[in-house]
Parts: structure tokens; sequence; C-alpha cells
């Protein structure tokens, strides 16, 4: 009896054990889930910008007499626009603390922006402001999400700036007064001051958007004057005071290394 028991037992224990193997090694085994890598923004990066300038450029004329003045007590201060477009490089690196980017950036290429007004109080007096070669030196402090970065920059703007302050244009044979022009072309020192917002399109490549201002140095420069061999009333050289800044909007693409 108890062999006959154990008989029926082991008939319905070993087809059981065998189908519940043969599922199990058929049963899909899930894996594990693999962990979200964080995009890190250390590291060198180069790319190239392009956008557009705009700002202010006034001339202060002084006296004794320049651009006709008549010796009153003070002579004309001209303010105009100046606009355009402009586009260069960047190069820079960043080091990243848990969310927090630190970085330092070198840019530089050409300011398009120029523009030629003529005085209200006299129509022969033209003023001429127009912009070259740049570059900014500036430490960016910023916040990452992920690879989303949002930025400010500050430091370092220099500019080539052409001021031209000229009195007789077409009123005389020959123009301008070669007496009474104030005339700068030089390279002048600034400091900048912005921010932006940039996002990793993969791992290597990195789009911006980014504002900055730029404010120069002023400028001093003397016309000849009429002196003692002048027209009368002679007069002795005059001081123009040139003081220009612009604002910069622009779209860069950056390859991270």
């Amino acid at each position: 009896m108890k062999k006959f028991l154990s008989c029926i037992a082991l008939s319905i224990f070993l087809p059981a054990s065998a189908m519940a193997a043969d599922l199990a090694a058929r049963m899909p085994v899930k894996a594990p889930p693999v962990a979200a890598t964080i995009f890190s923004w250390s590291g060198f990066y180069i790319g190239g910008h392009a956008g557009y300038a705009w700002g202010r450029s006034r001339t202060d004329v002084g006296l004794p007499d320049a651009l006709d003045c008549g010796g009153g007590l003070s002579c004309e201060s001209i303010s105009h626009d100046v606009n355009g477009a402009f586009g260069g490089g960047y190069i820079g690196y960043n080091w990243q603390v848990n969310s927090f980017v630190f970085g330092l950036e070198a840019e530089g290429g050409y300011i398009g922006a120029k523009n030629t007004v003529f005085s209200v109080i006299a129509p022969d007096h033209r003023f001429e402001t127009s912009y070259g070669a740049y570059g900014a030196f500036t430490g960016r402090l910023g916040v990452a999400v992920d690879r989303a970065l949002l930025y400010a920059k500050g430091g370092l703007a220099v500019a080539r700036i052409k001021n031209e302050a000229l009195d007789d244009v077409g009123a005389f044979v020959p123009s301008p007064d070669p007496e009474h022009i104030g005339r700068s072309d030089s390279t002048r020192l600034g400091w900048a001051v912005g921010g932006g917002m940039e996002y990793a399109l993969t791992n290597n490549w990195i789009i911006r958007g980014e504002y900055l201002y730029m404010q120069f140095e002023n400028k001093t420069v003397f016309d000849l004057g009429d002196g003692s061999g002048g027209v009368p009333p002679a007069t002795q050289p005059s001081p123009y005071t040139f003081h220009d800044h612009l604002h910069t909007a622009r779209v860069g693409l950056a390859y991270k290394f």
C-alpha cells in the first residue's frame, strides 16, 4: 500500500516540477534599470557667434571755440545712435561643482555698428562714429539643470572705435575746415557685463543665446584751433570728448571637448 501511494505521489510531483522548470526557463528576465547619465559642463569649448549691436555715441565739444561755438558759455553736445551686425568667435573653460558652473571666456570679432549725423545747431557740423575689431575677457557664473545652463558674466572689453567731429562740411572748398576737426581712431578699453542661457544638444554641441553690454572709456582729443594766424577771432585748441557704449545680442554654437 505504501509503495502504491509513493508511486502516485512521484507521478504527480515529477511532471509538475518539470513543467515549473520549463516555464521558468521560458519566462523573460527583465534587465536592471540603467542609471541616467547627468551631463557635465566641465571642460574646454570653442565656438562662433553672430548677432546685432546697438548703442549711443556722444560728442561733447568744448570751448574756447570748437566748431564755431561763437565764444559762448558752452558748446554743443551731440548724441546719436549707432547700430549694425557683428560676429566672431569664443573659447573658454568651465568647472562644475554640483549645480554651480564657474568659467573663464575670451571672445573676439568685428562690430559693424556705425552712424553719421549732422548738428541741429549748424548743418555743416558732421559727427561720425564707427566700430571695428573688438574683444572681451570675462568670468562666468551659472546654475546648471542637467543640459541647461543659466549664467551671468562680466569683465574687460576692448574695441577699435573711430569718432569724428568735422566743421564746415560742404560749406567751403577745401572742406572740412582742417583747423576744427576732432578725430580719434584708437583702441579703447572698457568693461562688459551680461548673461545668457546655454543648452547641450549632445555631449559635445552646445547652443547659446546671450546679451552683453559694453561701456568704453571716454576719449578726449583737441583740434588745431585758429591760433594767431587764423581768421579773426583767433582761437586756441578746443577739446572734443567722445563717449561710447554698446548693447549686443547674439546666438552661438560651440563644441565642447
